[in-house]
């Protein structure tokens, strides 16, 4: 398959199911997460209103994650997610949590997607919904739930989705995103 033959097939999906589950997840949310942390300029109008941060673990700490992953049925995207979104509870005091997320898309699409040179890969809000008595453990199988219910609309145009959602106009339905990428290397690819 190539690229070309993914767009056709996107430009013939009806989402009119993905209606009634993005209305569904985004019910009752009504204003974007916001990511607040000390040391961010006191003018709100300043220029630094963005920014890119890298983490690396190291290896215990990554198989140790993997383990507990593995033991709970989890992934590593929904522990990263998880973790997020805790974070975001944190800093925010917000109970109820809103973030983007890419998804892949290339195992709900075509055939042979997987092998396709291009994009394919499309944002959609995760929602978390968390207390302090909350366990991360429960965050992260939660995120895993919603990332799993969301596979077949996962190739709802972002710009839709927010149009479903209660976020007044004029405001983002998130204001971070994690991209969480798993690559599968050989040895010649290393």
């Amino acid at each position: 398959p190539i690229f070309r033959e993914h767009i056709y097939w996107l430009q013939k999906q009806n989402f009119t199911a993905a209606e009634s589950f993005w209305k569904y997840q985004l019910q009752g949310f009504t204003s974007p997460t916001p990511l607040v942390v000390d040391g961010l300029p006191d003018n709100p109008k300043s220029e630094f209103r963005h920014g890119e941060a890298w983490r690396y673990v190291d290896c215990q700490t990554t198989r140790t994650l993997r383990k507990i992953a593995e033991t709970h049925d989890l992934t590593m995207n929904s522990i990263v997610m998880g973790a997020w979104a805790i974070l975001l509870h944190r800093y925010s005091g917000e109970e109820d949590i809103v973030f983007g997320a890419t998804r892949a898309c290339r195992k709900s699409s075509i055939p042979g997607a997987d092998g396709i040179v291009g994009t394919l890969i499309n944002t959609v809000p995760i929602r978390a919904k968390l207390t302090g008595e909350t366990s991360a453990l429960s965050v992260c199988k939660d995120v895993r739930q919603t990332w799993l219910a969301m596979r077949p609309f996962e190739h709802t145009p972002l710009t839709q989705v927010r149009g479903l959602s209660e976020v007044p106009p004029g405001l983002p339905l998130f204001e971070t995103l994690v991209v969480f990428e798993n690559y599968h290397l050989d040895e010649a690819m290393r």
